[in-house]
This record gives structure tokens, sequence and C-alpha cells, in this order.
């Protein structure tokens, strides 16, 4: 199996059903990934998985604007989850690895990881809320159909 593939089809699987608020998906991904001993693969996948989307969707002065949101999310807002979440996105778009360990660890010490992984995809909504229009979501479908039949061309 082609790992790499399979964490990306995983990723951009969560992304679709957080996107259309379908908890079982959800939770079967996030199940599919411990299984397969790749949850922090799975992490990673999602993280990179926005940022081209956002570089389609949005101009340098929009990206600046929601890097400031992010900001504001990591220090302000009222949910720890997604206080952690923005400083997980932070962190990876710093490639600060020291910062994002330190993150994971923190969620996984407060068995808080599954709703890590929910909260980048949720700040990430909140970001890019045309993600939840039929068309965002063929479109999410669509990347995630490619990686599915890549992840099975490593099978072969």
């Amino acid at each position: 199996m082609n790992d790499k593939a399979a964490d990306a089809r995983r990723a951009m699987a969560l992304i679709s059903h957080h996107t259309r608020g379908h908890q079982p998906g959800i939770n079967a991904i996030i199940r599919e990934a411990v299984d397969a001993d790749r949850a922090t693969e799975l992490l990673l996948a999602v993280l990179d998985a926005y940022p081209p989307i956002v570089n389609v969707l949005r101009t340098a002065e929009a990206q600046g604007a929601m890097t400031e949101l992010v900001h504001q999310i990591a220090e302000f807002d009222d949910d720890p989850d997604w206080q952690r979440a923005a400083r997980t996105i932070i962190a990876s778009a710093t490639r600060d690895l020291a910062a994002m360990l330190q993150i994971v660890d923190e969620a996984n010490d407060q068995k808080r990881c599954p709703q890590l992984l929910g909260s980048v995809c949720g700040v990430y909504g909140l970001l890019l809320p045309e993600l939840a229009t039929p068309i965002g979501c063929d479109a999410i479908s669509t990347i995630t159909a490619r990686l599915t039949a890549r992840e099975a061309e490593g099978d072969r």
C-alpha cells in the first residue's frame, strides 16, 4: 500500500465528512488512521491539504487576513481545541516541528487528538466556507477519488 497516498486520501475524506457534518464518516476515518498507526500522518496530511486550496481561492491580501484570524483564534478563542488547532496551523505554516510536536503531545496527554483533527478542519471551514457549498463538496469528492485511485495503484 502507498502510505502517503492513503494518508492524503484519508485527509481529503476527513475534510469532506467534516464539511458535510457527517460524524460517522469522521469517526470512521479517524479509526482507520488509528488502526493503521497513521494518526499523526493523518494530521500532517490534513495540514498539507488545505494550503493549496487556500492558494487557489484567496488572494495574497486575503491570505494575510486569514493568517491574522488564525492568530486571533490561537490566542483568544474560548474553545481550547480550536486554540490548539490554530496553533497547529501556525506551526505547520512556519514549519516549526518542535511546536507541532509539543501541541500533539499536549493533545495526546489530554486525550484530545480526535478533537484536534476535527478542530483543524473546523478552523479551515471558518476560513473557507465555500468548501461547504455543493461545488466545494464536489471538488473535495473529486480530489478524494483521485487519491483513492493513486492509493490503489500502490497496491499493484
